[in-house]
Parts: structure tokens; C-alpha cells; sequence
């Protein structure tokens, strides 16, 4: 087959303009750090960070929904600590008053701190995060106890109920965040209220003593159950942290360019398209002015 002049450009000319198209890619590579721009350049790789970039979304969920549960359960943990102190103080006050040395007038001065820790507990018991009641189960946003009667009060009434309310931290994994404290809390009011009044009629305690010994443990238990789920959640947390990062590794592995091996592509690339342009420059160079002569 016959050679033309014309074969040679059309050759030259398209091997040049694939060795700028790649000379342009690497140097794109480069200035925007991505191996690719377009799912075309390849359909492996871009696959492969969709799938990395939803599992970082999800893990990225579940870390929210982790800092939600460890607020909300470090709350719980200082209103159950407050409660706890102040029933100590009240089991104090309480063997105060069983002293055959206390009149009854010095009686129903205890009485009237009892109703200040009465009142205190109340407000704990009512604690909320975010505009959500801690103890009100599905009823965040009523207020869980409420004093009536009197004054002084003398009943309470318990207006949530025992509703768990989860949160979702991992594939198929969820965790309570609210303490079923309701009924615990209501008893240990009505325990406060039963004690004051005793007092405010010079009477000695009876067994009230032994009722908040009773709630001591409640609250214990209801600490323990709080503290154990907040340890989980520090430790569910440090493991995604760690994932997350391994994700965004597996990403940048897959997704960003690799520079010095990008420098080294570019170099070739330039070499190629210099000695092309060299070549073409010598291959084309006679014309029909170079045979006039």
C-alpha cells in the first residue's frame, strides 16, 4: 500500500491529539487532585466511592445519633446524682427527727427543709434537654410530675409513662437513652411528702427511714443502668470514629491522585508529545516548494 504525504499528517495529527488529551488528563489529575472528573474515566473506581461514600454517610448518622444518646444519658446521670444527694440529705433530716431531744417545734422546722428538698426533687424529676423531658418516656414534652393540694402540696401525679425511647447506632443495633423512672421517682415524692407531713405535726419518723434507704438503691440501680449504656456509647463511638477513618482512607486510595505517580505520568506524557512534534516536524517537512527548487 502507498504511503501519502496526506496518511502522514492525518497520523501525526491524530497521535498528537491522543498525546494531548493524555498530557491534558494527568495535568487535570494534578490540579484538581482526583484520578477522575467524569463516572466514563472509570466506571470501576466511581463505583467504588459511591459505596464508601454512603457507608460514610451512614456512619456519620450513627455518630449523631451517638452524641444524642451520650447527652442525653450524661443528663440523666446528673439528675439521678442530684436525687440521690438529695435523698441523703432527706434520711439525714429524717433521723434528726427521731431524736427524743428534738421538740416538736424544732420538728416542723425539719419539716419545712423537707419541703424545700420536696421541691427540689420535683424540678429534677421535671429535667429537660433540648425542650425534651428526661422522665417522661414518650411524653417529652410534658412535664413528668406535677405537685398538687395544699400548700403545702400533697399529692403528685405522674404524667408521662414507660415508653423506651432508642436510638439507632449501628446496622441493626439500637439503644435505649431513657431511664423507666417514673414510677421510682413518684414513690420517692410521696415518701418526701409523707415525711414532711410527719414532722410538720411534731412527730417523730417512723419508717421513713428505712423507705429512703429503699430509694437509695432505686436510684442506685437506675445509675448503674445509665452509666453502663453511656460506657457503651463511648465505646460504640471510638470504634466508628475509627471506621470512618478507614473509610476515608479507602477513598482517598481510590479517588485521589497519587501525585508523584502523576508527576511521572506528566513527564512521560510531555517526552512523548515533544517527540512526536519532533517527528512530525521532520516527517512532514518536505513540500512542494522544498521539490521546486
Amino acid at each position: 500500500m502507498r504511503i501519502t504525504n496526506r496518511m502522514l499528517s492525518d497520523d501525526l495529527i491524530y497521535n498528537l491529539r491522543r498525546n494531548t488529551e493524555r498530557l491534558s488528563k494527568v495535568q487535570q489529575q494534578i490540579s484538581s487532585g482526583k484520578r477522575f472528573t467524569r463516572p466514563s474515566e472509570d466506571p470501576t473506581g466511581v463505583s467504588q466511592v459511591l459505596t464508601l461514600s454512603a457507608e460514610a454517610a451512614r456512619t456519620d448518622q450513627y455518630l449523631r445519633n451517638l452524641d444524642n444518646a451520650k447527652a442525653w444519658l450524661g443528663a440523666t446521670d446528673t439528675a439521678l446524682s442530684d436525687l440521690t444527694a438529695i435523698v441523703q440529705r432527706a434520711r439525714e433530716l429524717a433521723l434528726q427527727g427521731s431524736n427524743d431531744t428534738m421538740s416538736a417545734e424544732d420538728r416542723r422546722s425539719i419539716a419545712k427543709e423537707v419541703e424545700q428538698l420536696l421541691e427540689h426533687a420535683v424540678q429534677t424529676g421535671n429535667t429537660a434537654l433540648g425542650g425534651q423531658y428526661l422522665f417522661a418516656g414518650f411524653q417529652t414534652d410534658t412535664a413528668p410530675f406535677t405537685l398538687s393540694g395544699g400548700p403545702p402540696p400533697t399529692t403528685v401525679t405522674y404524667n408521662g409513662d414507660n415508653g423506651e425511647i432508642q436510638r439507632t447506632i449501628g446496622p441493626g443495633q439500637s439503644l435505649t437513652i431513657n431511664s423507666q423512672a417514673g414510677a421510682e421517682f413518684k414513690a420517692l415524692f410521696e415518701t418526701l411528702i409523707s415525711l414532711r407531713d410527719t414532722l410538720d405535726a411534731g412527730n417523730r419518723p417512723g419508717s421513713q427511714v428505712n423507705v429512703l434507704d429503699a430509694h437509695l438503691d432505686g436510684l442506685l440501680e437506675l445509675s448503674t443502668q445509665a452509666g453502663a449504656r453511656l460506657n457503651r456509647v463511648e465505646m460504640t463511638t471510638d470504634r466508628l470514629n475509627e471506621i470512618k477513618l478507614n473509610l476515608s482512607a479507602l477513598r482517598s486510595a481510590t479517588e485521589d491522585t497519587q501525585v508523584d505517580e502523576a508527576a511521572i505520568d506528566l513527564m512521560s506524557a510531555q517526552n512523548v508529545y515533544q517527540a512526536g512534534l519532533a517527528a512530525g516536524a521532520k516527517v512532514i517537512q518536505p513540500s512542494l516548494l522544498d521539490y521546486l527548487r
